[in-house]
């Protein structure tokens, strides 16, 4: 009975991840409990926020704008997803100065103006750039 329970659990967040035919590229776990995932798939990049998900923006690979570049002690990557006049941004940073450390948040604005500043919790970030099947990343640095 416990194992039903706990499978009963999980499939909320096992339904909003990537799916069998995406390759997941980034993955976090909000400060409030709410899972971020971006997925590749075929055609398109995938953002997901939400367990049902309560957001869904998908766009065409040629569209997404990617950016990377590094710093003093860190790199990052910064995905922007379009969506009419609403830009949903999933920021990942790694340290390597001091502790390794991974970090992202996802940044919502609406004409130019911020909406949201969504923080990951700590441990729950994971990035990678190997499955994205769009452009290179427009170097910032």
């Amino acid at each position: 009975m416990r194992a039903i329970v706990a499978l009963v659990l999980f499939l909320p967040a096992v339904a909003m991840a990537c799916s069998a035919n995406e390759e997941t590229v980034f993955r976090c776990v909000t400060t409030n409990g709410k899972p971020v995932h971006v997925c590749q798939a075929k055609d398109t990049v995938n953002y997901r926020f939400g367990s049902k998900p309560d957001m869904e923006v998908k766009v065409p690979n040629a569209e997404l704008k990617w950016e990377a570049g590094n710093g003093t002690g860190a790199f990052f990557n910064l995905l922007t997803f379009p969506h009419g006049k609403t830009l949903y941004q999933v920021l990942y940073i790694e340290s390597f100065k001091g502790p390794p450390r991974r970090d992202g948040e996802v940044q919502v604005a609406r004409n130019g103006k911020q909406l949201a500043d969504i923080q990951c919790a700590d441990g729950s970030v994971s990035f990678n750039s190997g499955a994205l099947k769009t452009h290179k990343p427009d170097s910032s640095y």
